[in-house]
């Protein structure tokens, strides 16, 4: 296990794992055993409380056993937590590289299981604050959030983002993994590379560590941005109702349909996350050839003074 997942992750799952250090200067919130098995094994006796559909296909289901929580990724890893032992094990066919990418996927599973709020966004901090950056899978979150960072804002998260309440009443935004998951044309996009005739055999996604120094604790959030694709670069407010709907719908880490206190605390943080920062529609250019440009061009929306 990398040293650097460790050290990255703060409050959406501060964990001790077994051969890595613990978080520095954190409390732990689980202690965690990762096993390379078959993930269906050793499940037949949980009981099945509610599942998460998309075009007809169940991808996520949520079961207990005992004081067990038990969150299963179709295909993908099954997640067993004992929330008041604050121990958990996730269970993958992958690799043992593939550790990392399945913590990642339970991550945001683990900061539900503490009433915490994680939201599939990425957060940039710009000097207005930090902006939170939703869109719908392929809407570029993960590349903007990369070109943001080579441009020397500091990137808290491009996956998932776990959001609390501070004392002041604003809405933060808390550092997550320390890197980036872009295939090879962002890669070579962002970082000046020319683009090559034929794609190489490998480019796939895979993780690119951040280079902006990152901050050690949350950022309040000055914005909610969900993304479009248009021809340049512009930012549009957006109604407050139609966010909540959108936000609901794509962005909240869905929880267990049967835990109703669950759904309740979902729908209160996006109303207080709303409440606290507004929500633009944020127009982007499709395509790769210009995404520094954007990138400063977004930069530059929320420059001091201007949220």
């Amino acid at each position: 296990m990398a040293r650097s997942l460790v050290d990255g992750m703060c409050l959406e799952a501060a964990v001790a794992v077994p051969g890595a250090p613990a978080p520095r200067g954190r409390p732990v919130d689980w202690t965690l055993a990762i096993e390379r098995r078959a993930a269906a094994e050793n499940l037949e006796d949980a009981t099945w409380t509610g599942d998460a559909r998309a075009d007809g296909h169940v991808w996520a289901r949520f079961g207990r056993r005992a004081e067990e929580r038990i969150v299963r990724l179709d295909g993908v890893l099954d997640l067993v937590a004992r929330p008041g032992e604050r121990r958990a094990r996730v269970a993958h066919q992958g690799r043992p590289a593939w550790d990392v990418a399945a913590l990642r996927r339970a991550a945001p599973y683990l900061a539900a299981l503490l009433d915490r709020t994680a939201l599939h966004a990425a957060a940039v901090v710009l000097p207005a604050g930090a902006l939170l950056i939703c869109g719908r899978a392929g809407a570029g979150k993960s590349t903007l959030a990369l070109a943001l960072d080579r441009a020397g804002y500091s990137v808290l998260g491009d996956d998932h983002v776990v959001i609390d309440l501070s004392d002041d009443g604003r809405i933060r935004a808390h550092p997550s993994f320390p890197f980036s998951d872009v295939d090879g044309p962002a890669r070579r996009a962002i970082d000046g590379d020319p683009p090559k005739r034929q794609a190489p055999s490998g480019d796939e996604k895979a993780s690119v560590a951040f280079s902006s120094p990152r901050p050690p604790e949350a950022v309040p959030i000055v914005a909610v941005a969900l993304v479009e694709r248009g021809a340049r670069v512009a930012r549009e407010p957006s109604a407050a109702p139609e966010a909540l709907a959108w936000l609901l719908r794509e962005a909240v880490f869905v929880a267990d349909p049967a835990d109703d206190d669950a759904q309740v605390a979902r729908l209160d943080a996006c109303l207080r996350l709303l409440a606290a920062a507004p929500a633009v529609r944020l127009v982007v250019p499709a395509g790769l050839d210009r995404i520094v440009d954007t990138a400063a061009e977004v930069a530059a929306l929320w420059s001091t003074g201007a949220a």
